[in-house]
């Protein structure tokens, strides 16, 4: 089966049939051997495009979590991951499945270059494409020193991919930034309320109300001025 998935005219034919659900089950053998051909074997099929839409339906993504420690096999995994990235319901579901980025930026500070290249590639298919994507990559702590890292001792095309992608998360955390100051803007601050109720009431001194001194009360005080003069 894994000298057939070589093979570009048998891939589509291996896809379609029940085969392919029986190569992902293996996933789940303990016998390491077997597993290693599966991943091999999908990792052949996922680099033809038409392939990828039926292993990503059949939700194959989280089922390579469990590799991540294995060099060999985790090595195989990327290469699946990447032609995946292809697909956007792929690309949703390596967001959604815990443990991917961790392991992406383990991968970046200790992988050879070729494996660092791979998952930069993932990265930046995710990272292109959506916003949230990006903000689900910062959540990891320690992106940015690893992304330094490969820009400062990749290979080349490693180095551009990692400053690409710096690029594209400082766009995005700019962005996120200036949106807090825009929304921050329209808050009306307690003490600017606090202000118009007490204008409201300045008729209150202390919390006594203060006499209002009508017009008739003014008239009758001007009234009143003859009356003290003639008694002189």
């Amino acid at each position: 089966m894994e000298v057939l998935s070589c093979q570009s005219s048998c891939r589509s034919k291996i896809a379609a049939s029940a085969a392919i659900v029986s190569i992902i089950n293996i996933l789940d053998s303990k016998i390491t051997v077997h597993r290693e051909q599966a991943i091999k074997i999908l990792r052949n099929l996922s680099s033809s495009t038409d392939v990828c839409s039926n292993l990503v339906r059949l939700e194959c993504i989280p089922n390579f979590v469990q590799f991540f420690q294995d060099t060999t096999l985790a090595r195989h995994c990327m290469v699946v991951l990447r032609n995946l990235c292809r697909n956007e319901e792929a690309r949703a579901s390596i967001a959604q499945t815990s443990g991917c980025f961790g392991f992406f930026i383990i991968l970046l500070e200790t992988s050879s270059h070729e494996d660092q290249e791979h998952v930069l590639d993932i990265l930046l298919s995710l990272c292109s494409q959506c916003a949230e994507y990006c903000r689900l990559v910062m959540d990891e702590s320690d992106i940015f020193a690893a992304l330094f890292y490969v820009s400062v001792n990749g290979s080349e095309k490693g180095k551009a991919s990692a400053l690409e992608l710096l690029r594209l998360l400082r766009v995005t955390n700019y962005d996120d930034k200036k949106q807090e100051c825009l929304q921050s803007d329209h808050v009306i601050p307690e003490d600017a309320n606090d202000y118009a109720k007490n204008k409201k009431s300045h008729k209150t001194l202390f919390g006594v109300k203060l006499p209002t001194f009508s017009k008739s009360i003014a008239t009758k005080k001007e009234e009143m001025k003859p009356s003290l003069f003639a008694l002189d």
